[in-house]
């Protein structure tokens, strides 16, 4: 995992009519009664991520990597929701708060900054799960509030170093060196075999390149659209 320099512009496909509408019609829902929402469908049309023009955009956006395990993904990547339209890992105290049946975090579907391309694997093993520490935030409220209101135990490679939490072994594992750290660990499997096998052998190729003075290889190996050129930095 590396720090993400996301675009700052937001996606021309989330600002069509399209989309603008889907995002109006689905804050109308989620500003109902509670008893009224239990009764209904949310009717979000998930289709609109699978869009061809806005995947593309995506990818571009995160240089054609997982933004969680830096392997290579092309045009068969996913859309990860960070804050996930549903909440699956909900403790008692959240179920308690009723969190369960708001939508959490359903207003957020179409937030650029919630938005993540990820290989199929982070994204099979990440699901709707997002583990906090204490209470979520305010149902409805902004993204920025909701990074303010709540301790997320989930790293955002997007705002944050994630080298501050991991440090490479020889062997190609990752090592947490915090406690979210080890929870995001945990949560996209990023020591999973194929991962590791894969950290070590560009590891190895980086010591090469420089014990031969390929100064020109090792650029290229480092380069923020490099397979695992977080871990080596």
């Amino acid at each position: 995992m590396r720090k993400i320099f996301r675009p700052s512009q937001t996606p021309y496909f989330l600002t069509t009519p399209r989309v603008v509408s889907e995002k109006q019609r689905l804050l109308q829902f989620l500003r109902l009664p509670l008893v009224d929402r239990r009764q209904r469908r949310d009717g979000l049309n998930r289709d609109i991520f699978f869009d061809a023009s806005f995947r593309k955009e995506v990818a571009r956006a995160f240089l054609n990597k997982c933004a969680f395990c830096e392997s290579p993904v092309q045009d068969d990547g996913q859309i990860v929701h960070l804050r996930p339209l549903r909440v699956a890992d909900l403790s008692s105290h959240d179920r308690a708060q009723g969190y369960g049946e708001r939508g959490y975090y359903l207003w957020l579907a179409f937030e650029w900054k919630n938005i993540f391309y990820s290989c199929e694997a982070c994204f099979s093993y990440k699901a709707d799960r997002f583990p906090v520490e204490g209470e979520r935030s305010s149902f409805l409220s902004a993204y920025s509030d909701a990074i303010r209101e709540e301790s997320s135990l989930v790293i955002d490679p997007a705002a944050e170093d994630p080298g501050k939490h991991f440090s490479l072994l020889t062997d190609g594992r990752l090592k947490p060196l915090t406690h979210m750290g080890a929870v995001t660990s945990d949560l996209f499997v990023l020591n999973r075999k194929s991962l590791v096998s894969g950290r070590r052998a560009t590891a190895s190729k980086l010591t090469q390149h420089i014990q031969s003075f390929k100064y020109s290889d090792v650029v290229q190996l480092l380069g923020q659209d490099a397979p695992f050129s977080g871990t080596l930095n």
